[in-house]
Order: C-alpha cells, then structure tokens, then sequence
C-alpha cells in the first residue's frame, strides 16, 4: 500500500503525516504518525473554531488617531525692509524728531535717484545729475539732492549726510515736501546711494 503525505505548517516547522496508513503500523509502536495526524487534526480543529468564532464577532474598526497640531507657534519671517525704505524711514526721524513735516514718497523724484545711482555705480565716483529736468518732469517748484557712497547700512548713510552741513541742510529744509530714493549695492558691498527731493 503506497502512503500519500500532507505537509502541514507548524510554528517549529513541516511535520509529514501519512493517510490511510495501516493498522499495523500503529500496532508495531510506530507512534509519529499518529501523533502527527493528530496535531494536524487538532491544528484544523482549531483552525475551524477560530474562524467560527471570529465569524460571530462583531468586528468593529478602530477609529483612525486623531492627529492633533503641534502646540508650539510657528512664526512668519516678516518681509525684509528695503535699503531705501530704511533710508526714507531714517531720513523722516531726522525731520520728525525737530518738528518738521515727514516727505511723502513720489515716484517721479525716485525714478531720477535709482537712475542716477546706477550711473554712479558704473563711474564708480560721485557727482551731481543736472537737477533743471528733474524740475521739468515732476512739476516741481524746487529740488535738492544728495549722493553718497560705502559700505555702509540705510542708517550709517544717512548718519553720514547728517555730518554733513549742505546733506542736512537738504534734510532739514522744511521747504521739501516729497523724496526719491534711489541705491545700488556693487559686488563688493559699496553701496551707493541718491536722495532726490522735491517741492510740490
């Protein structure tokens, strides 16, 4: 009688299980084979009771966790202020701080400073643009300027003006209503910079 072998998966590995095997090879002590069928039978037996068991369960899904944010504040950069914004800033305080009336920004009289200091920058020098058009084209009554130039912040160039007798005097005159700012930062850092101011 030839003997057919199951494999059956256990947790410690593969046991083989003869079928149909005789009586006579239980009666000569030959124990493995019916220990075996037995753990097999036992293993679908328990199998069967699980999957019985788990079919009368209800299974209720567990709820999804809740991802909460995180408790500690995420702050914005703020947007970095602009060389000639600081330069406008720096310049109203000088004015402010004496009682004089802050300059109101005009974009004709910035035009004529971002294009002048952008020559300067070329020249690498500092002179003085003719000052006639600029009263033309922005309908001025009258205008001032100042030029400068280093590698310094908003604040130290306008520091440097305040030294100055005839640059304060441009940013003291309570006569100017309205400014251009105008700057040019080279490869090297140097800063040049050009106030335009107006009367209007």
């Amino acid at each position: 009688m030839r003997l057919r072998s199951l494999s059956v998966a256990l947790l410690t590995g593969v046991i083989l299980v003869p079928v149909g095997a005789s009586s006579a090879s239980a009666a000569t002590g030959d124990s493995l084979p019916t220990a075996s069928a037995q753990v097999y039978k036992s293993s679908v037996s328990k199998r069967a009771k699980r999957a019985d068991y788990l079919a009368s369960r209800t299974v209720t899904p567990k709820p999804a966790p809740v991802v909460k944010p995180p408790t500690t504040s995420v702050t914005t950069p703020a947007p970095t202020v602009s060389y000639a914004q600081r330069v406008l800033d720096a310049t109203n305080r000088e004015r402010t701080s004496r009682g004089l009336r802050a300059l109101g920004f005009s974009s004709c009289a910035d035009g004529y400073a971002n294009t002048w200091a952008r020559a300067l920058s070329v020249a690498g020098s500092l002179s003085h643009q003719s000052l006639s058009p600029i009263l033309a084209t922005c309908g001025a009554r009258s205008v001032g300027e100042n030029v400068a130039y280093g590698n310094v912040s908003a604040e130290e160039m306008v520091r440097m003006w305040m030294n100055s007798a005839g640059h304060r005097a441009n940013i003291l005159n309570a006569g100017f209503t309205h400014i251009g700012i105008g700057d040019v930062t080279t490869a090297t850092g140097r800063v040049y910079g050009v106030q335009v101011f107006l009367t209007l």
